[in-house]
Formats: structure tokens, C-alpha cells, sequence
């Protein structure tokens, strides 16, 4: 057909080229696929017109990519705006033109500096809106316009107080002052203006005074204790409240105490016995002791009262518990895992001292253990069942219908009814051993599909306090409630698509639900009783 028509294998061979040359311009992208359904629909309209020229010959074509700015005058007169590809017959030649068209923008930003902002080629030093062009590689301008807010960056705040004088940034002061010193920006050197400011107490002197004081037997002032008269002068240095030194005038006068009265008092403690608080303890018994304990009062009179001191000083006492546990062990409010010795008050005991527990705790590595198998069974089945143990040295005990097995595995064959299988796992050292218990349920329901997603069947809410909905893409027949033992508990019958049942009068537990469609076929389903 091409050798018949040569001007429509000219048109055929430049569109194929131009769909090459599109995937080759696409070679690091993916295929401009838009472009080439365009070209073929193309193809496909200009078919007939190319048909009709079969007579003429045209061996000749020229394919003309142009990337433009907004726009595009193509030879043939036509002004195009976007990406095009056209075709034009002229003189025995056909051209064709890929055009790619490319459009500028308009866009917005905002910036937050410090005292100056380099953008476009410009620096900005003060607040405002700035438009800066771009030019793209393919000559389109996009316009960009910025609003900047521009920052104070050197500002600093300075409160002190200090003694006598304070020499700052060049300037000495000797007042209460408060100073603000600003350095200004220079452009050139690209700093930008600093604002300084000093708020200044000046002290001269300390909180000095003369004391004069009259004390009872001895005083200690500054770490030092004086029993006779004396005169000083005594000076604290530099604190904290006024930054400088604190001169005293000190005088003391000593007068010797006159005889008080005697009293007796019984002190009881747990331990020890101390008499005073905090810092201040006078003194500390830890035996059973009598002393006599002299107090020195003041009042407008020194006088020396004397206190016979009996203590009686009892134990705390304490119970050690020895124990071990497997993996973790609980006491109270605290969880161990790891071997401890540690602690506890429990009590007050007779005396009124503290009852204390001393835990002794050793922790063993535990084991976990579980059981493998099928667990549900119609009447005549079997399973086996093997046990996973975390520890390949711990021994495996089974106990079943009053036998036991040391095996990894047993065999149950011809259940008749529900079995109880524990399996115990002890550990090499027998420090540790843990059971695990299932019940092989046999349960004569109906027979029929087990899954009632392979049926299309929904049943919900599973578990449900009260109403089972039911939701079938076949119509209901009937319904029958069996017990896990197999046992038929409650027939419902009833036909249709969406049904509702109350179960709020059965206990909580498990339950199967056999449904019996119009068309014979049945589902079954285990659904849950939770109140």
C-alpha cells in the first residue's frame, strides 16, 4: 500500500521519525507519552487527506523544533501559545513543526533578616517590598516579590551591682547610673548597629553596725566561742546583698548562770535517742544510758536548770524471707527481675519501733511452654498434639485422661467427648517449671462450611452481650445454637436475608451457630457471649 502511495509513505516515515525524535529529546525522562498520542492521532485524522493526494509525489519533509517564550509565528501564518505539533503541505514538501511553549511567572516571598539582605544582585538595609526579574534558559521572565523584615541583631541588657566603682566599655562609674551605649552600623565593614544598655547599682560600704550583746555563760560568733568578756572588730567580706565588705564593732559581756531547777524525764527511742533538730543535734545515744543534761536559759536572768535524762532504747526489728521465683517476682508494689537483697518496713512492732522485712529474692531464668495441634474435633477424630518448649534442655511432662508421656508429642485417637491435656516443662537445674493447659473440644455440630467468609455470610457483633446480626447473600432457613459440648441448646426458625437474634439469656462463654440456607447448603460459625 506505501509503494501505491508514496505521499503517504513520505508522511508516514516524517511522523515516525517525529515520534523518535520525541522519545530521543525524553531520553533522561520518561516518554513524553501526551506527545506522541498526539502525533498519532494525527496520523489517524489526516489519513484521508493524504489518501486523496496519492497522485502527487512528495519525496521531501522538514521537521522544525522551536522552543519558544509565550508564544510562536509558524510559516504558515498561525500564532500558537502552547506545546503543538502541526503539519503543512507546501510545494511537494511536507513540514512539520514541534513546538514547545514556555510561560513566565509570578511568585512571592517573605524573608525575616538581621540588619541587611543580599538578593538579586542587591543589598537591602531597610524594611520593605522589592520585585527582582528572572530569566529563565528559555528567555521567559518570572517575577519574584519579596517582602523583608529586617531585625535590631546587637541589643543587650546589663544589670549589676557591684562595689565602690565599674569600669564598662571604656566608661568608669562610681553612682547608681543607668547607661546606654550605642555603636552604629557601617555598611562598608557589613556590622550592624549595637544598642547597649547598663542598669548599675553602686554600694560604697557593707551593712557594718556595733553590736554590743550580754550572753549566758559563752557565745560563738563566726566559728568562734568566747567565754570571757571581750572587744573586736570583725569584718565579713563581700556578700552577696551588697557586693562589699561588712565592718562589725563587737562587744561582748559574759555572766556565769545561777542554779535552776532539777527535773527527771524518760525518753524512749528505736535505735537511738537524739536531742535536738536538723544541724543543732546536742548529742546522740545509741545505748541504754542515765545522764544529766544541762540547759542554759535566758530571760533577763541566767540560770543553769538541770534535766536527768533516763533512756530506754529498744531495736527495730527484722524478719529476713529466703525465696526464689521463675522470671519475675512480685512484692507489693514492686516487680523484681533479677536476683536481690532489699528492705521493706511492714509494720511497728510492740515497742513501737519499725518492723522491717529483709527479702532474700534468688530469680531463675523462666520458661515458657506451649502446645501445638488441632483442639477442635467432630465425634471419632484424633489429633496430635506437640509441645514447644524455649529451652531444648527442659524436660516435658503430658497428663491426659489419667495417663502421662515424656514424649515431644502425643496422639489423641477416637475422641467421643471434650479432653483436658496439661503439659509441664521443667528446667535442667528443676529451679523452674511452667503448664500449659487446652481442651480438645469435640462438638457434633451440623457439618458443613466452617468459614463464613467463604460463604459471604457476616455475622456481628462476635463477641455480642446480647443481639447476633446476620447478613446472607442466600435466604435463611434456620438457625441452631449448640454449646461447645456439642449439645443443641436453641432452634430458631425463621427465613430471610437479615436476621437478629437475643442472646442476652445465655451465659458468657462459646457457642456455635449452624445456619441452614433455602437451598440446603450450611454455615457454621463459633461466636462469643461477653457481657
Amino acid at each position: 500500500m506505501l509503494k501505491k502511495y508514496p505521499t503517504l509513505r513520505t508522511y508516514v516515515v516524517v511522523c515516525w521519525k517525529l515520534v523518535i525524535n520525541t522519545s530521543l529529546v525524553n531520553k533522561n525522562h520518561s516518554i513524553n507519552m501526551k506527545k506522541v498520542l498526539f502525533v498519532l492521532t494525527v496520523v489517524a485524522l489526516m489519513f484521508p487527506m493524504i489518501a486523496s493526494a496519492q497522485t502527487k509525489t512528495a519525496a521531501n519533509y522538514e521537521i522544525q523544533s522551536e522552543v519558544a517564550c509565550e508564544s510562536f509565528t509558524w510559516i504558515n501564518g498561525v500564532t500558537y501559545t502552547s506545546d503543538t505539533v502541526t503539519f503543512l503541505m507546501r510545494n511537494d514538501t511536507l513540514y512539520v513543526l514541534d513546538l514547545e511553549v514556555h510561560h513566565a511567572g509570578s511568585y512571592t516571598a517573605s524573608v525575616t533578616a538581621g540588619c541587611k539582605y543580599e538578593w538579586g544582585g542587591e543589598t537591602y538595609t531597610t524594611d520593605g517590598t522589592y520585585n527582582h526579574t528572572f530569566t529563565d534558559r528559555f528567555g521567559c521572565d518570572s517575577t519574584v516579590t519579596l517582602t523583608l523584615t529586617l531585625e535590631d541583631t546587637g541589643r543587650t541588657t546589663l544589670d549589676t551591682i557591684v562595689c565602690k566603682k565599674l569600669v564598662w566599655r571604656g566608661y568608669t562609674f562610681t553612682t547608681d547610673t543607668v547607661f546606654i551605649d550605642t555603636v552604629y552600623a557601617d555598611p562598608q565593614a557589613g556590622t550592624c548597629a549595637e544598642l547597649h544598655t547598663l542598669n548599675l547599682t553602686v554600694n560604697r560600704y557593707g551593712v557594718g553596725a556595733d553590736i554590743d550583746t550580754t550572753v549566758c555563760k559563752r557565745i560563738t560568733w563566726h566559728g568562734v566561742t568566747y567565754t570571757t568578756e571581750s572587744n573586736f572588730k570583725d569584718t565579713v567580706t563581700y556578700t552577696a546583698a551588697t557586693k562589699c565588705d561588712s565592718i562589725f564593732d563587737v562587744t561582748i559581756h559574759i555572766t556565769t548562770p545561777t542554779e535552776g531547777t532539777v527535773s527527771d524525764t524518760t525518753v524512749k527511742g528505736c535505735g537511738y535517742v537524739s536531742f535536738g533538730s536538723g544541724s543543732n543535734i546536742i548529742r546522740t545515744y545509741e545505748t541504754i544510758d542515765t545522764n544529766r543534761l544541762t540547759l542554759i536559759t535566758t530571760g533577763g536572768q541566767c540560770i543553769e536548770n538541770r534535766l536527768n535524762i533516763h533512756m530506754i532504747i529498744n531495736s527495730a526489728v527484722y524478719t529476713t524471707l529466703d525465696t526464689t521465683s521463675c522470671g519475675t517476682f512480685v512484692l507489693g508494689s514492686y516487680t523484681y527481675d533479677e536476683s536481690k537483697i532489699d528492705t521493706f518496713k511492714v509494720g511497728t512492732s510492740a515497742a513501737g519501733c519499725d518492723s522491717n522485712l529483709i527479702l532474700n529474692l534468688t530469680v531463675y531464668e523462666d520458661l515458657s511452654v506451649r502446645i501445638s495441634g488441632k483442639l477442635d474435633l467432630l465425634p471419632g477424630e484424633g489429633t496430635t498434639l506437640t509441645g514447644i518448649c524455649d529451652h531444648d534442655d527442659a524436660t516435658l511432662t503430658w497428663s491426659y485422661e489419667g495417663q502421662t508421656s515424656n514424649e515431644p508429642s502425643i496422639t489423641l485417637s477416637n475422641l467421643q467427648e471434650n479432653t483436658d491435656v496439661a503439659l509441664t516443662a521443667t528446667s535442667a537445674d528443676q529451679n523452674c517449671s511452667r503448664t500449659a493447659y487446652v481442651t480438645v473440644m469435640v462438638s457434633p455440630y451440623v457439618a458443613g462450611i466452617d468459614d463464613v467468609a467463604e460463604a459471604d455470610v457476616r455475622i456481628f457483633p462476635n463477641p455480642t452481650s446480647a443481639i447476633i446480626n446476620i447478613n446472607s447473600p442466600k435466604a435463611v432457613e434456620s438457625v441452631v445454637l449448640y454449646n461447645m459440648a456439642g449439645q443443641k441448646i436453641e432452634s430458631f426458625q425463621t427465613v430471610g436475608e437479615q436476621l437478629s437474634l437475643d442472646l442476652s439469656r445465655y451465659n458468657n462463654g462459646i457457642y456455635m451457630l449452624s445456619l441452614r440456607m433455602t437451598d440446603g447448603s450450611v454455615v457454621n460459625q463459633k461466636i462469643a457471649v461477653k457481657k
